[in-house]
């Protein structure tokens, strides 16, 4: 502020930004803000061969003059603009300005869940998923958030998922698990048999669960991360509908295909990502077309066949994997130990069989957990330890899911899309 800038020239002359009366040149908030906007427009034609920051998220935490200008060069941009900051006031502001909702975490915890009661669930379905979208919106994971409510609600409403399926958990082996979704959302699943995974996998060192009859349409981190707060490996995949070319290829194939890898840090977060092997996920491509924004070149084709950086294109196209030949090789795996391992549905084939209602299609879920107890012994904490320090060290690292615990520990409410929130208020009757 000015009278920041005021003390500093107590000490030194060689200062600007003190009020016009004192010779200065006025408020250097906005030529701040300015000089960070133009700094990570720099960062970002760097890393990423962009021009523009419109259709990234940006995240501004603290709203005084230089947060508030910096906000409004992002919204002019085009970014995804989240903010948060300790006045209320400050939020307030930017929520009216910039067109956006203040939802708390209760209150989107509360409108899925009433939302899924509404629509055929039962308490236990409608809790898991009401519980898996509050902590994907806490956390930053917005295409897997509310985003997600409309097709919930399409899938019950065919009558394709069933909202008081009761999940079965059976054990093939001590260390081969199997749950049963009886046509269930995935949520309640895991939530019944992540436990006995859990067990096994302390027991043997190793322990697998297969998912069956599950319509999968959140994200795969809180399995992998149940796994690692409690010392254990965590791996977990699924598979989809087509709509990613293998390499060399411009015909929908493979799904989406995520796959998400968690290592347990006692006394620290996880290492946890979770990711697609397409170029992009298909829900951050729906948001991107439904707020007129573009994603970079590579994401997907047309229905010509031809590269776009339209996402409506591309939603009406196809994506593309990331990394060539290398991500397609991954997605192939994710098909083959999500489906092949399971017995349950390739791609295609849970696209030949869906009613196309809109909602998630019935298919499979392999979970892997592994104890680095057993398997490694003694002193394997301070083994990794050694090597996360040494990786900290280099310039520019961060660690996978730093950036899902940095927006967690904001317990205040977010910023959603209005029309959303407004569409799924009318699932509600």
């Amino acid at each position: 502020s000015m009278k920041d800038m005021e003390h500093v020239r107590m000490e030194t002359n060689y200062v600007t930004g003190i009020t016009k009366t004192l010779g200065g040149s006025g408020d250097p908030s906005p030529v701040t803000a300015y000089g960070v906007f133009v700094g990570m427009k720099a960062a970002v034609k760097q890393k990423l061969g962009k021009d523009s920051l419109e259709s990234l998220k940006v995240s501004v935490q603290g709203l005084g003059h230089v947060g508030t200008y910096l906000s409004e060069f992002l919204y002019k941009e085009g970014a995804e603009l989240f903010v948060t900051d300790i006045h209320e006031e400050a939020i307030e502001n930017v929520v009216k300005k910039y067109g956006a909702k203040k939802v708390g975490l209760d209150e989107i915890y509360d409108l899925t869940k009433d939302t899924m009661l509404a629509n055929q669930c039962n308490d236990e379905n409608a809790s898991a998923i009401a519980d898996i979208v509050m902590r994907a919106e806490r956390d930053g994971s917005h295409s897997h958030g509310l985003f997600r409510i409309p097709g919930y609600v399409k899938a019950l409403r065919s009558g394709k998922v069933d909202g008081k399926a009761n999940p079965i958990v059976s054990k093939k082996t001590s260390a081969v698990i199997h749950v049963d979704g009886q046509g269930c959302f995935a949520p309640i699943a895991q939530a019944t048999g992540l436990p006995v995974l859990t067990e096994a996998a302390k027991a043997t060192g190793v322990a697998a669960m297969s998912l069956t009859g599950v319509h999968h349409f959140a994200a795969l981190w809180p399995e992998t991360e149940y796994l690692a707060d409690r010392g254990l490996v965590g791996i977990a995949c699924t598979a989809y509908m087509p709509t990613v070319a293998p390499a060399g290829s411009s015909e929908k194939f493979f799904g989406t295909n995520p796959i998400s890898f968690a290592w347990p840090r006692p006394g620290k977060n996880p290492v946890c990502y979770d990711m697609a092997t397409s170029a992009m996920a298909l829900g951050d491509v729906q948001i991107a077309a439904r707020d007129g924004k573009t994603v970079p070149i590579g994401t997907g084709l047309d229905k010509d066949g031809k590269q776009t950086t339209d996402p409506a294109k591309i939603a009406d196209g196809v994506l593309l994997p990331f990394g060539g030949y290398k991500g397609s090789a991954i997605a192939l795996m994710v098909e083959l130990l999500a489906a092949g391992l399971t017995s349950e549905r390739f791609s295609y084939e849970a696209a030949e069989k869906d009613n196309g209602d809109g909602g998630p299609p019935r298919g499979g879920e392999m979970i892997i957990a592994l104890s680095p107890s057993l398997i490694a012994g003694e002193g394997w904490e301070e083994h990794v330890e050694g090597f996360m320090d040494r990786l900290m060290l280099l310039e520019g690292v961060r660690v996978p899911g730093a950036r899902r615990y940095h927006n967690r520990l904001d317990k205040g409410p977010r910023l959603v899309n209005e029309k959303l929130v407004k569409t799924i208020k009318g699932l509600n009757p």
